[in-house]
């Protein structure tokens, strides 16, 4: 399960990772960390379609110039 800042962002991440995976489907969802109410949403999505969170890692990047 990855969660990335829109759709086609979660979607490339995943494929990339099953092709790096041997295949395996990488499940997704799409939220902005910015806007509150996306991340309830996603709160909410995750605990419908799982019952548990084993672990957690938390990845920001920034490109500074």
């Amino acid at each position: 399960m990855i969660v990335a800042r829109t759709a086609a962002k979660a979607d490339a991440a995943a494929k990339a990772i099953a092709d790096l995976a041997g295949g395996t489907p990488i499940d997704w969802l799409a939220a902005d960390s910015a806007v509150q109410q996306q991340m309830r949403d996603l709160a909410a999505e995750f605990g419908h379609r799982y019952s548990r969170l084993d672990v957690l890692v938390n990845n920001a990047g920034a490109i500074l110039r």
